[in-house]
């Protein structure tokens, strides 16, 4: 039976951490041997690195110190330039009255302050000379680090390709048996989620998903995805008009006299304009209190013990205002969890208590109220059978799995990074989970089976063909006249055996200029037609055919079938520019020719040569 983790933090602080850290020391020193790298000339190679990254440094340095040297001369003797000029007519045109001493003093002047000056000139002309051979000894020295480069990463080969896609996801398995991390995302788990649980989304082409993790925690499906949203706002533009007029004002003498007003009139208009954003989340299915919706958000900043308390006691007085302005709240046995978690909007209280037992309550607080590593960084809302986890942690990494985020060219530096990439992956992502596994109820509550009503007619769910379509540089979708970020969509078209073959929807924004005229009133006590330039933007798209093809190739299998004849000639006959992206065993391409001119021969070959196995 698999272990529960019913106080997160304490499981990962006490066993899991380091638990996990002794998985990755093994595993990665069972491939260094297996690997088999020349350490010794690595180790020359790497030597050279450094050093010509010192001696490119050491370039950099010269031509700042160069430039500015001479930039400071240059301007110095201009400014004396114009004293030397300014003295010398000065004292020529005083000289005619008070004596010739003055005459040699203008002149001597003027002569130093053009030498000088022409000092200056001749010392840029020579520093310019200088720095274009900095420069040339420069772009060879970084010529030469590029070259010292691939010769490390190809030395570190053997090891870099013993990396698979499930490298990073098989150690957190290991770690923790009870989370269990699909390494391709599973799209059961995304139907269960959406069919059964009943989530969705709700912001229909609007939305993009850019990374997909499923997972499950004793058959309870989660997802942790990122997703890039299209919001249009009202967006300010502003624009000014300067005025000129007269006046007559009195002098104070008894008359009058005619004075130029000079105002910088502003105006502002508001117009639609789009924004976007990427948020990754944690969405988590359970049957546990299915009718309880809430929501709570972080609000501790100083864990220090004076400063608990002190958001202990404004809290409190929070929590009784609340409670006697809705009749209908029944605050929490647990003061310091009310206080705390904060979630007081909840519409159900009998299920609320069901959910935060006085071991869930006692994990949570710990949680939130510790710094390390963490603290109180995280979302926590429950809509029936869904929970979602936003954490302020998620959004600053990256939770791609990609073995080539391992990749190094130093040997002795490899172990130190692919220690720090999985145990920065673990961390994250158990507390990401900490919050649901602090719940007993959602561990005593297994998912009754369910039957997985996969569409026969296709192999992957939408959330996963745009994960991979977003892994493509946006000019391969992006319309004419775009002038905005994309939000790609995809749109099934057919199966074939083991593809799917779609269209992807690019969906950006024209931006048309225009100007606007508003009426401001100058201080003249006119009214002035103030201009505005502003941008309107209109949604335009493209449609791009597109192939996602799952394999039972290995990472490594796929990195030698890249080499061979069958592989190139497919993709030079059949794929556009960048060839096959691969990612987690999913394979992708950009199609040269329309589905419908695809003859069932080209399908039958593109499913034999991804379905092949080591040894074939």
């Amino acid at each position: 039976m698999v272990e529960q983790i019913l106080e997160p933090r304490k499981k990962y602080l006490l066993q899991l951490k380091e638990e996990h850290r002794q998985y990755c020391d093994e595993y990665f020193e069972n491939l260094r041997q297996k690997a088999n790298i020349d350490e010794g000339a690595n180790r020359a190679t790497c030597d050279k690195i450094y050093a010509k990254e010192k001696e490119i440094n050491l370039y950099t340095k010269k031509l700042k110190s160069s430039r500015v040297k001479s930039s400071i001369i240059l301007i110095f003797s201009f400014f004396l330039l114009v004293i030397g000029i300014f003295a010398g007519i000065i004292c020529i045109m005083v000289s005619q009255n008070e004596g010739q001493h003055f005459l040699f003093i203008g002149i001597a002047s003027l002569v130093v302050a053009i030498g000088f000056f022409i000092f200056a000139i001749v010392h840029r002309i020579q520093s310019k000379k200088k720095e274009d051979r900095l420069n040339f000894l420069k772009k060879e020295a970084v010529k030469e680090y590029e070259t010292l480069k691939e010769e490390a990463y190809a030395q570190l080969a053997p090891l870099n390709r013993l990396y698979e896609w499930d490298t990073v996801i098989s150690l957190i398995n290991k770690t923790v048996p009870l989370i269990e991390l699909d390494v391709q995302a599973d799209m059961q788990k995304i139907e269960m989620l959406e069919e059964k649980f009943h989530w969705d989304e709700g912001k229909g082409n609007n939305t993009s998903t850019e990374l997909l993790q499923t997972g499950s925690i004793l058959g309870n499906p989660f997802i942790i995805y990122r997703h890039r949203d299209m919001e249009m706002v009202s967006y300010p533009y502003t624009g000014s008009l300067t005025i000129h007029w007269t006046e007559r004002v009195p002098t104070g003498k008894g008359g009058y006299t005619t004075v130029t007003r000079t105002q910088t009139l502003h105006a502002t208009i508001r117009k639609p304009k789009p924004t976007y954003s990427s948020h990754t989340e944690l969405v988590f299915g359970s049957e546990a209190a299915p009718d309880l919706t809430f929501s709570r958000e972080p609000m501790i900043k100083d864990y220090s013990e004076s400063g608990l308390k002190k958001f202990y006691n404004k809290r409190e007085k929070e929590i009784n205002n609340y409670a006697a302005k809705h009749p209908g709240f029944t605050p929490f046995g647990n003061d310091d969890f009310e206080d705390f978690f904060d979630g007081v909007n909840r519409d159900n209280e009998v299920q609320y208590r069901l959910l935060f037992t006085p071991l869930a309550t006692k994990s949570m607080i710990d949680i939130i109220t510790h710094k390390d590593p963490y603290g109180d960084d995280f979302y926590f809302i429950k809509k029936k059978m869904i929970t979602s986890i936003i954490s302020h942690h998620s959004q600053l990494f990256n939770y791609d799995s990609d073995p080539r985020y391992l990749h190094q060219f130093d040997l002795s530096k490899a172990k130190e990074h692919f220690m720090q990439v999985n145990q920065d992956f673990f961390c994250g992502l158990f507390f990401d989970l900490a919050p649901i596994l602090s719940i007993p109820l959602y561990q005593q509550y297994p998912t009754n089976e369910y039957i997985f009503n996969r569409n026969q007619y296709k192999n992957f769910n939408s959330k996963a063909i745009e994960v991979e379509a977003n892994h493509y540089v946006n000019s391969y979708f992006e319309p004419e006249e775009n002038a905005t970020d994309l939000i790609i969509k995809s749109d099934f078209m057919r199966k074939d055996g083991n593809a799917d073959l779609v269209n992807i929807h690019a969906y950006g924004h024209k931006a048309i200029p225009h100007r606007e005229y508003v009426s401001v009133m100058g201080g003249d006590g006119r009214y002035h037609s103030v201009p505005v330039d502003w941008m309107e933007y209109q949604p335009i798209s493209k449609v791009t055919p597109f192939t996602v093809q799952s394999s039972k190739l290995t990472r490594s299998e796929f990195y030698q079938f890249t080499e061979t004849k069958e592989y190139n000639d497919f993709v030079n006959n059949n794929v556009v520019s960048d060839g096959i992206i691969c990612s987690k065993g999913v394979f992708s391409f950009l199609d040269k020719t329309s589905y419908s001119y695809r003859s069932k021969e080209l399908n039958d070959r593109l499913n034999k040569l991804f379905d092949k196995k080591e040894g074939e």
